[in-house]
């Protein structure tokens, strides 16, 4: 029964994958939950100019207890590429390789540690981490997931890096909503991402912190209103996950956070 509560199943990591004529080797499951698996791979064999790690991030395939749910992993998989296409300008974001089956896609590995893992930041990381969240900003997408320090990068190259777009919004004109009502709630969405880089800044480099920095790394109402709804919904889910390894139907290592 565990395996429903997997995005791929409980034996749906493929061990090895083939892209573009080069074998890549499971190296490690580094996330899998219900709605995504995603794995690190390795090359087989080194070929000059070609990469030598992999990421496969395959979105729901797993029916769950009879019920198709291939269709919800496919509208990921296809949401998060588009968004991933749009920012295909910019370095520091994963650039998709190819797609992988109905509901997957592999991209390049970006070496380096996760903003969890990392002792000793990079001086003006976080500035620099600023200037990419603008950018990604400016080509009228929010990134949402500015929460979790899993999905930054401190790349080998000391530069920042974003992951995991999967809900990310985009605004472009729509004829469905105000223009005024959809530049207020783009505003919203972007200042709780900014919100968030600044928490982190205010944990991790608290002497960094610019005056005006300070102000923005606190909470405001909407924050407080959205920490009401959200901190329920967690509980729940921390229990349920307890009561479900207890049960051992879902196991640590397929639940860990990392890129």
């Amino acid at each position: 029964m565990g395996q429903y509560f997997y995005a791929c199943g409980t034996n749906g990591i493929p061990s090895e994958i083939e892209i573009q004529g080069n074998v890549f080797v499971l190296e490690k499951i580094l996330k899998h939950d219900f709605f995504a698996g995603t794995s690190l791979y390795t090359a087989r064999e080194y070929q000059a100019n070609r990469p030598r790690k992999l990421i496969l991030k395959q979105n729901r395939r797993q029916h769950f207890f009879g019920i198709p749910l291939v269709w919800l992993g496919h509208m990921l998989r296809n949401h998060e590429l588009e968004i991933l296409h749009r920012l295909r300008s910019l370095k520091q974001v994963p650039h998709p390789i190819t797609e992988y089956g109905q509901t997957g896609f592999v991209y390049e590995y970006i070496e380096g540690h996760t903003l969890d893992e990392s002792q000793e930041l990079p001086e003006h990381f976080f500035d620099n981490l600023s200037d990419l969240l603008n950018q990604i900003h400016r080509q009228s997408v929010v990134y949402l997931d500015m929460n979790k320090r899993g999905n930054i990068i401190v790349g080998a190259d000391e530069e920042p890096y974003m992951i995991d777009f999967q809900i990310s919004l985009t605004f472009d004109p729509n004829p469905w909503l105000f223009t005024s009502l959809k530049k207020n709630i783009q505003q919203v969405l972007k200042d709780a991402d900014i919100y968030h880089l600044f928490k982190h800044k205010r944990k991790l480099a608290p002497e960094t912190l610019r005056p005006e920095e300070k102000t923005i790394s606190r909470p405001n109402p909407l924050i407080e209103l959205h920490r009401c709804l959200a901190n329920p919904y967690r509980s729940i889910r921390r229990k349920t996950l307890e009561f479900l390894k207890k049960q051992g139907l879902v196991h640590s290592d397929n639940i860990s956070e990392h890129h």
